[in-house]
């Protein structure tokens, strides 16, 4: 039987059988079609694994999937940026807080603000205006500078300085008070115990001891540019009257004879001079009182300037 014969029986059995078979055939181009948009979807996927790869190797991670220490490095990192916003929240958060300290009134000194004690004839305004703190921001103010210059006042010796949010400044200050009396022509001046002499700025004690100086003559040489007495003089001035209390706390200088005083209950004149051998000038000064006591006829003066030459006449 020949191929020939051989399919026209299988036709002819398809045919009896009632059933026909059909035989379709896809075009090439359709069948290439669909293999391109395999190789595109798989060329797209490969793509994008690339890029995700990329991304991997920029951030320094060599496996596809990272490692445990890329994984703490990556926390590591983001905590190091909650610490950077956390910083940056702070820094805005005290940059309005200066912003409104600066701005709010609460925040600044004014003379109702200060608060001074233990004075006695100190001015409350003029140390307001000593310091120099009105109107600044309490947080350019510092108690050592303020004490500074409180300090340049001559009628304080010390001051202690405290200050208190938002704005307030108390003040403690020691005033100067003289130790001694300068009796000039037309004035009188408080004296402390460098030989510095300010005018009186409050109520002077009369039972201060007084140098009489008229002239004012016992002024010190070298401060011409302030008043002060020679501290020399001061320190005797003081011993005498100390050691002679008789004298009521009065003594006079001129430059001649340097300190001088009428003797108590003789009506004669002593010339003391300066500071120099006070021992022996009163050694000198109470045998002047034994003669003098028993002589008929006083001398006007005695004088015990010169330690180891004492006169009267």
């Amino acid at each position: 039987m020949t191929l020939g014969g051989k399919d026209s029986s299988n036709r002819s059995r398809a045919g009896k059988s009632g059933s026909a078979v059909h035989s379709v055939s896809i075009p090439r181009s359709a069948a290439l079609g669909g293999v391109r948009r395999r190789g595109g979807r798989r060329r797209s996927v490969s793509r994008r694994m690339r890029r995700f790869e990329s991304a991997l190797a920029q951030l320094e991670v060599t496996e596809r999937l990272p490692s445990a220490a890329g994984m703490a490095r990556f926390a590591a990192g983001s905590g190091r940026q909650r610490s950077k916003a956390i910083s940056a929240l702070l820094l805005v958060a005290a940059i309005a807080a200066l912003v409104f300290i600066h701005s709010d009134d609460e925040w600044f000194v004014y003379a109702e603000d200060m608060q001074f004690s233990n004075l006695t004839y100190l001015d409350p305004a003029e140390l307001v205006r000593q310091s120099d703190v009105e109107g600044w921001n309490i947080l350019w103010l510092t108690p050592s500078q303020i004490r500074s210059r409180l300090l340049e006042h001559p009628y304080i010796v010390d001051a202690t300085v405290s200050i208190r949010l938002p704005a307030r400044v108390a003040v403690t200050v020691v005033e100067t008070h003289p130790i001694a009396l300068w009796v000039r022509q037309n004035e009188t001046l408080w004296l402390a115990k460098d030989g510095a002499a300010l005018p009186a700025a409050g109520p002077t004690d009369e039972s201060l001891p007084q140098i009489i100086d008229v002239l004012g003559e016992a002024q010190a040489v070298g401060h011409a540019d302030r008043q002060a007495m020679n501290a020399d003089v001061l320190r005797s001035a003081l011993a005498l009257m100390d050691q002679l209390p008789e004298l009521q706390n009065k003594v006079r200088y001129n430059q001649g004879v340097g300190l001088n005083f009428p003797m108590p209950g003789y009506g004669v004149w002593v010339y003391w001079g300066n500071g120099e051998d006070t021992e022996s000038k009163m050694e000198n000064l109470a045998a002047a009182r034994i003669v003098l006591s028993a002589s008929e006829e006083l001398p006007q003066i005695v004088d015990v300037r010169y330690a180891y030459r004492p006169y009267y006449r």
